[in-house]
């Protein structure tokens, strides 16, 4: 948890210190966004030699605060700090969770009104008492979406991750009983953003 916290802390330190360049007079800015994010937790467990898949879903929301610095006419690097929180049933009962997200988004402006972007994303999962116990925290994942601009200050996105990190530590040995398992996440999410 404290590494959680200093990893905050360094993100808002970087979102409001840092100053950015403005080259066509609306990249460049502070801004806010919020929205509906999903993510789904699949896992494959080998039990002697026979491999089973099993995933699970949850529902959320997220606020976040980001930054934009003008590289180009074309391109916008994008970070964005995101408090995510997520509701579901998992097998073993009730389930909710937050998470705290850290996208690094380069974006590409194939208009004034229309861009893809992609980048890396890291995060730190803050389980529920039911989360599974092996539970590692910190993932790092790919991320890429589609960015419509709404006049200068709106804009609305949506956007996919995939997990590259291994969710359940240990998945080399026995984690339950005798299975073997590998969970990684994928996430979708869509919302909307305004800038200062």
């Amino acid at each position: 948890m404290k590494n959680a916290v200093v990893a905050v802390m360094a993100a808002f330190a970087f979102l409001t210190q840092v100053q950015g360049q403005s080259t066509d007079g609306k990249k460049g800015d502070f801004g806010f966004t919020a929205g509906f994010t999903s993510l789904n937790a699949r896992g494959d467990v080998q039990i002697g030699g026979i491999t089973d898949s099993d995933s699970e879903a949850y529902n959320g929301f997220y606020l976040g605060v980001f930054k934009e610095f003008a590289l180009s006419e074309k391109l916008t690097l994008h970070p964005e700090f995101q408090f995510a929180k997520y509701y579901g049933q998992a097998s073993h009962g009730d389930d909710n969770f937050t998470d705290l997200v850290l996208p690094v988004l380069l974006h590409y402006n194939f208009s004034p009104k229309f861009a893809l972007f992609a980048g890396p994303r890291f995060d730190y999962l803050i389980p529920s008492d039911d989360n599974v116990e092996n539970l590692n925290e910190f993932g790092v994942g790919a991320q890429l979406g589609a960015q419509w601009e709404l006049g200068t200050k709106f804009f609305v996105n949506l956007s996919a991750s995939l997990g590259l990190t291994e969710r359940v530590e240990n998945d080399n040995g026995p984690v339950f009983g005798n299975d073997f398992v590998d969970v990684r996440t994928q996430t979708f999410n869509v919302g909307f953003g305004y800038r200062l």
